[in-house]
């Protein structure tokens, strides 16, 4: 029997030969003639048995491969078409991936479409509601200015298109409220009284017009008709120059005009049938 170098217990040589073993570094060596250090020649044997033994444990993995493939009756031939099937199916994988990008950008795409119209029906339902409140504060100021005028003892229909030329609707801290303007948009101030240097209110508006000579004759009690010149028989518009609403302007101006207006039809109605036929523009 071949004596083993190294052993990790002296147990494992026969009792007549561990004599012939020496103790180092916590395993046996046997003792040769002429070697003092065989650590050199050790690692040597190791790493050779490390390699055979993974050269044989390859081949026992390639035989039962074999033996596998043998067993389901496939040749080296099918092996290779299986291999470049393999790879095929990669191949397509990736090209579906690329398939998938591109739906998944489509997708975005269709989103974003999406998303853009939403974001514009939200627009314009904000804009509708926006326009439906404007309107309900004008209904909501013409009926204060239908009150103020009535308080003023004014002829509602004339003075109603005339007072709104001073009257503009503004919002502060949230809040709505009806400023007196003057020809600049600026708020309008009393000049005298016990509230001069004060904001105008819309009563002291309707008393300031009643005393105008120019729209006295709206107003009950002052002695003046506001007949002024009146328009040709059948009651049809004299040459007045006005063809909408944007005609009249702004301001003082524009309330002058519109006085102007009403007093060239033979009655109040049929002035105020013409104005609210006007275009706005």
């Amino acid at each position: 029997m071949p004596l083993k170098l190294t052993v990790d217990k002296l147990e494992e040589i026969p009792e007549a030969l561990r004599e012939n073993y020496q103790e180092k570094d916590g395993k046996f060596v046997l003792a040769v003639d002429g070697l003092e250090d065989n650590a050199a020649a050790q690692k040597t044997i190791e790493n050779l048995r490390r390699v055979e033994r993974e050269r044989t444990a390859e081949i026992e993995k390639t035989r039962k491969e074999i033996a596998t493939w043998k067993k389901f009756g496939k040749s080296q031939e099918d092996i290779e078409k299986a291999l470049s099937r393999l790879e095929e199916l990669e191949e397509k994988n990736l090209e579906n991936k690329g398939d998938f990008e591109t739906l998944k950008a489509q997708l975005v795409e269709k989103t974003q479409e999406q998303l853009k119209k939403s974001e514009k029906r939200a627009a314009d339902a904000e804009a509708k509601a926006t326009q439906i409140e404007r309107e309900r504060e004008q209904e909501r100021l013409e009926s204060v200015l239908k009150d103020a005028i009535a308080a003023g003892k004014g002829k509602l229909r004339a003075l109603m298109p005339i007072v709104k030329q001073f009257v503009e609707i503004r919002r502060e801290d949230g809040a709505i409220k009806y400023v007196v303007i003057d020809d600049n948009k600026e708020p309008r101030r009393n000049l005298e009284g016990p509230r001069a240097g004060e904001p105008m209110t819309i009563a002291e508006l309707i008393a300031d017009l009643a005393e105008q000579e120019e729209y006295a004759g709206n107003f009950a009690g002052t002695g003046n008709s506001g007949g002024g010149a009146r328009g040709g028989a059948g009651g049809k518009q004299p040459a007045h120059g006005i063809r909408s609403h944007k005609d009249f302007g702004t301001g003082h101006d524009a309330a002058r005009k519109i006085e102007q207006f009403f007093k060239s039809f033979p009655t109040v109605e049929e002035a105020q049938k013409a104005f609210d036929a006007l275009p706005s523009s």
